[in-house]
């Protein structure tokens, strides 16, 4: 079957099931391509065969601005290229308006564990500033995205050599059961939010520190670098 012009929907290395019926968990996170190559079949007849039946949630894996390259060699010497770019911020992106597809809100597992721990992209010093002084003083954010006296405490303590991904599964919690994507990490010893323990030994203390953060009140006016008024 001709898959010419549907882009990154047809790489099927790209694309997981999320979610399946109990006797089938063995499914989740597994690709279209992986389990195609495994039974010896087309990955169309995997989406005909394993995923239509019972309507099996996929999620689409965007470890880039380039999803035909796909997990290539080339693929990922193009991506450090673009991510070691000072121009370039992690996180920033639309896939919050695809949560039931895109948005698996896990990227800073992926970047320590995949790209740092088995890739070697970036060292880990440099990935964690990307992740935190990077956008908050981008954003302007008052006060955050750094480990110093009077800041707020915003810290994470994880193990660099279980930080991961667990894989995205579908979650049925939003409003009139809404799906969203949900990707749990790992090889987090403490997350403090606000001061406050979030998360201990990789699961929630169901303790909330968050607070609505508010222009004027919590930033800082910047200028865009590269704009006229930078």
């Amino acid at each position: 079957m001709a898959t010419r012009g549907l882009g990154a929907m047809s790489n099927f290395d790209l694309l997981e099931i999320a979610d399946a019926p109990a006797g089938s968990e063995n499914l989740i996170g597994r690709s279209i391509a992986a389990l195609a190559t495994e039974r010896r079949v087309d990955p169309i007849d995997v989406l005909i065969d394993v995923v239509l039946p019972d309507r099996l949630p996929l999620a689409m894996v965007f470890p880039s601005l380039i999803p035909a390259l796909g997990n290539t060699a080339e693929g990922w010497k193009v991506r450090q290229d673009v991510w070691n770019d000072d121009r370039v911020v992690f996180g920033g992106s639309d896939a919050g308006a695809h949560v039931d597809l895109m948005c698996h809100a896990n990227y800073p597992t992926v970047v320590l564990g995949e790209m740092v721990r088995e890739r070697g992209l970036f060292t880990l010093e440099r990935a964690v500033h990307k992740m935190t002084d990077v956008p908050a003083r981008l954003y302007g954010l008052r006060g955050r995205g750094r480990v110093a006296e009077g800041w707020v405490a915003d810290l994470v303590v994880f193990d660099p050599d279980r930080i991961a991904s667990e894989p995205a599964r579908a979650r049925h919690d939003l409003p009139a059961n809404g799906e969203r994507l949900d990707a749990e990490a790992r090889g987090v010893a403490h997350l403090f939010v606000n001061g406050r323990e979030v998360v201990a030994a990789d699961q929630f203390t169901g303790d909330l520190g968050g607070t609505l953060l508010r222009s004027g009140r919590d930033t800082e006016t910047v200028s865009v670098p590269g704009s006229s008024a930078g």
